[in-house]
């Protein structure tokens, strides 16, 4: 049954509203009449209508909404109000349809060259729009003639192959028939089949070229992934390989639409093209990288969808040892933990990656109103299985690998004294140790060279600087040429090199002072985790006993080896990252966080 056509319901319901002036005042109360004008019920339809009937009218007054402060708030002549909402509702159909590569700001403004407008109608029971075009585009020369007599400046943001490709999709969408258009802007209905959830992680990469926090949403994705759950990864760009690499594991990466001039991260906050009919159940953003433009995906895209707020790091234990910057640590950690808890307000759950973090935060949260449960992930250790023994040749290779920029924060100092400590203890003058560290910034080889020699303090010890790199064949060889990985970092919310040394079973010691340091003791046995794991008191002792530790390492390499496995195939039976996306969908399921079992 076909009711009053859109522009006419809207018209009814806008000039209730109309000042002296001709003008009507627009806010979110305003586009909510008009949705409920329209006898629009479903949240997903609401959400897309709404968000493209935004973008219109940003365009309509030269200024993003988002910045004004407080609710928003605009006046407009009510004579275009009929028009935008019936633009916007149209282009949120076509994107329905699955036409996911035009701007939908250009959709909306072709809407009235594209469709007659004033016939266009919505059938309340199905949230179905319907539409007569303008002028048939069945063939290439009808479409050509149509788009010539576009608008120079349409004709430009909207080339002829894009119109044909727009009219493909939309006529294997069964879209348009003859010289109509008709599709439902909300998800079809349920085929009484479980429910797939589908989670969308927000990251600004896929492969880990900017450290651990990548790696570790890569990891997490593949594990939900393997849960029955249907998982996209929205990314600024990504390679073939990338793509071929998530798609392996059952995710599927989308890229992000971006904007001429600006910059690649400002796209992760447009809708994601994701295909017709899919709305996100779950929206994954990562501490201050990505939680801003999950948080806005959610809001202005999927407003239905529930929010987990990922922190990796804790501002105010790291800021003080990162020397090289201009500004004050203790302000920058003060503001960095804000914005921390700002961006989980709103969330379902804070996810702390392991214990160290899920305690702070855990405290922070219970003391500020509005912040959710903080539930604690644990990474798995069950990525590699491979057998590891001491690696032939000479010299023995050290590992101390991370970002170097960022070297007191890291321990490069203790690590570098500790091995000249225990090459003194050995008391061997033709064993050579060479110490490779992994993560140089570009230009400071030399310097960090000297830097590590002199902390060594003895001939025996040689030094190889790496460059920063996110090929996973290096890090890969790094750590199964070594014959021991150093982490002796002074604050570490986690501590993802460590865990991957552990998976190489490549002998390790960890900082107590990392969450990696705190989940081995949790879980290994007395003996073994006091072999690895190390107290860091930033104090002259520290060299003392790490280079003890080493020491130890160096003198009996199968034994140490021995020791590895063992730690690694405990840690692979107690900590999955099968493991850790259960207990994260259970806990969404519970709308709580469970303990974590030991």
């Amino acid at each position: 049954m076909t009711g009053p056509g859109i522009a006419d319901r809207i018209a009814t319901a806008t000039t209730a509203a109309v000042d002296d002036a001709g003008l009507i005042r627009i806010d979110e109360a305003a586009v909510a009449a008009w949705l409920d004008a329209l006898h629009m019920t479903d949240p997903h339809a609401r959400a897309g209508t709404r968000q493209v009937l935004l973008e219109l009218l940003e365009e309509a007054v030269g200024a993003p909404l988002a910045m004004r402060v407080g609710a928003w708030e605009v006046s407009l002549p009510w004579q275009r109000m009929p028009g935008l909402v019936t633009s916007a509702l149209l282009a949120g159909a076509v994107t329905a349809a699955g036409v996911d590569d035009v701007p939908l700001i250009v959709l909306a403004a072709l809407v009235p060259l594209l469709f007659t407008v004033q016939s266009a109608d919505l059938q309340p029971e199905g949230d179905t729009v319907t539409a007569t075009l303008t002028s048939p585009l069945g063939t290439p020369d009808q479409r050509s003639a149509w788009w010539q007599r576009l608008p120079a400046d349409l004709r430009h943001e909207l080339t002829l192959q894009e119109l044909d490709g727009l009219v493909e999709r939309l006529e294997r969408a069964g879209a348009l028939r003859d010289d109509h258009f008709a599709h439902t802007v909300r998800p079809a209905p349920s085929t009484g089949m479980p429910h797939r959830p589908v989670i969308l992680a927000v990251a600004d990469e896929w492969f880990p070229a900017h450290g651990g926090v990548s790696s570790l949403n890569r990891r997490l994705c593949k594990a939900l992934a393997a849960e029955h759950t249907r998982v996209f990864c929205l990314v600024p760009a990504f390679t073939p390989e990338e793509f071929d690499d998530a798609r392996g594991a059952g995710v599927e990466l989308l890229r992000a639409a971006h904007l001429p001039g600006r910059p690649p991260r400002t796209a992760l906050m447009r809708r994601p093209p994701l295909p017709p009919g899919v709305v996100p159940d779950v929206v994954l953003g990562h501490s201050r990288l990505t939680g801003q433009e999950a948080k806005a995906v959610t809001e202005d895209h999927f407003p239905a969808a529930t929010r987990l707020h990922l922190v990796h790091m804790s501002p105010d234990e790291i800021e003080w040892f990162k020397v090289d910057r201009e500004d004050d640590a203790g302000e920058r950690a003060g503001n960095r933990t804000e914005l921390e808890l700002d961006l989980a307000r709103g969330a379902a759950l804070i996810v702390a990656i392991g214990p160290r973090l899920h305690a702070r935060f855990e405290r922070d949260a219970h003391a500020v109103p509005g912040v959710p449960p903080v539930h604690r992930l644990d990474p798995g250790f069950d990525a590699d299985d491979r057998d590891r023994e001491p690696t032939p040749g000479s010299p023995l290779q050290v590992l101390v690998t991370g970002r170097i920029e960022d070297a007191p924060l890291k321990g490069l100092d203790i690590a570098a004294q500790a091995v000249g400590r225990a090459v003194k203890l050995l008391g061997v003058p033709d064993l050579g140790v060479e110490i490779l560290v992994r993560g140089a910034p570009a230009g400071t080889t030399a310097e960090l060279r000297s830097a590590v020699l002199a902390w060594a303090g003895t001939a025996g010890v040689s030094a190889t600087p790496r460059l920063f790199t996110t090929d996973a064949e290096l890090l890969t060889a790094d750590l199964r040429r070594a014959v021991l990985l150093l982490m002796p970092s002074r604050a570490e919310g986690f501590g993802l090199v460590g865990l991957e040394a552990i998976e190489q079973g490549t002998p390790s010691l960890i900082s107590g002072n990392s969450g990696l340091g705190l989940l081995l003791r949790e879980v290994l046995p007395a003996r073994l985790a006091t072999q690895v794991v190390l107290p860091v008191r930033d104090d002259a002792l520290d060299a003392e006993v790490w280079g003890a530790a080493v020491f130890s390492v160096l003198r009996d390499l199968p034994g140490a080896f021995a020791t590895a496995a063992e730690i690694r195939a405990i840690m692979a039976r107690q900590r999955t990252w099968g493991g850790a996306a259960k207990q994260l969908l259970q806990a969404l399921r519970h709308g709580e966080a469970p303990d974590v079992p030991v």
